[in-house]
């Protein structure tokens, strides 16, 4: 008896490494491409939850590798157009940046111009009052005493201690 359940179990093991050996050949010609067992192993490839590559439409169209060309093509038009869509966007953000500080310069150079145009006229009045302090001081020097005496009593204390 111990001898049949060994014989029994023996060959049931050696069936299915038979079996595993059988299933494990025709998968790796399948890979190969010797033979097409796909569709008779595509439920359990589901359920180890391997996919079944795509089947062409027609083999043998000529125009088969045409298409997939074109359809590549495409694809890399559709991610040039969508680069240059961002990039135009991008540039568009960079102008109104660039216009903003544009404006602020210019704002600016108008705060500047306004401010050296002070300056200028701060620096032509100084000068008048310099020239007009020295001919003073040169008509007062000119003055009998008395008479430049009334006229100093008569300007301000700042201007008699400038002449």
């Amino acid at each position: 008896m111990a001898g049949r359940l060994k014989f029994v179990s023996n060959f049931l093991l050696l069936m299915l490494l038979i079996l595993v050996l059988l299933v494990g050949g025709s998968l790796w010609f399948d890979y190969l491409g010797l033979l097409d067992v796909k569709s008779f192993f595509a439920p359990a490839t589901r359920l180890v939850g391997l996919s079944a590559p795509e089947d062409l439409e027609n083999e043998d169209d000529v125009l088969l590798l045409e298409r997939e060309r074109l359809a590549k093509r495409e694809a890399a038009l559709v991610l040039n157009r969508e680069a240059l869509e961002a990039r135009a966007v991008e540039l568009e953000e960079m102008e109104a940046e660039v216009q903003q500080k544009m404006e602020m310069l210019e704002e600016k150079e108008a705060a500047l111009a306004e401010q050296e145009k002070s300056l200028n006229e701060r620096l032509k009045q100084y000068e008048n009052k310099k020239a007009n302090l020295r001919q003073s001081a040169e008509y007062f020097n000119g003055m009998p005493p008395q008479q430049a005496v009334d006229r100093m009593l008569e300007m301000d204390d700042q201007d008699i201690i400038d002449i």
